[in-house]
């Protein structure tokens, strides 16, 4: 067998076992959700990039969050435009110890989110190990969600439709 048929063999073998459904549909959200289950928890993000056709969708939107750190790290700093992962330089949200804190962005309207980058702050990295990165629709219904598993300064997530 020449080395052209046994990748036409092969590409054709994964085409049939992953199937026409392996290309997962697209994912239309309102809000994106990140927050931290536990008991005094802290939730600190220096930004939250949510990507629809290339562009992000969620700079300068409207952000909330579940507390404010003696306010300062306000919600709105996460969708400032500013990759910036120290907290002293004023760009990365925090919220007090609690229980459950979380964060959230309201887009203008409901669209298809490509990705999802959310730049970690600067030191700390573990605290958003654990954290569910959500995607709601207008009623505020999880349409997509998934769990950052490990510790890094950039996460980059590919939504996909909740099953």
């Amino acid at each position: 067998m020449s080395g052209k048929t046994a990748r036409t063999i092969c590409i054709a073998s994964v085409i049939g076992l992953i199937g026409v459904g392996a290309i997962a549909d697209p994912v239309k959200g309102k809000y994106v959700k990140i927050s931290i289950p536990g008991k005094k928890k802290i939730l600190s993000l220096a930004e939250v990039q949510v990507m629809s056709d290339n562009k992000n969708v969620a700079l300068k939107k409207k952000a909330t969050q579940s507390s404010d750190y003696y306010n300062r790290g306000k919600a709105e700093l996460a969708v400032d435009g500013k990759t910036d992962p120290v907290f002293n330089n004023k760009s990365v949200t925090h919220t007090m110890p609690g229980d459950d804190p979380w964060w959230m962005v309201e887009l203008d309207k409901p669209v298809v989110i490509n990705e999802i980058i959310i730049t970690n702050r600067k030191i700390l990295w573990e605290r958003l190990v654990g954290a569910h990165v959500q995607i709601l629709d207008e009623n505020k219904k999880v349409v997509s969600e998934d769990t950052i598993k490990d510790k890094k300064a950039v996460y980059k997530i590919k939504p996909s439709p909740k099953k």
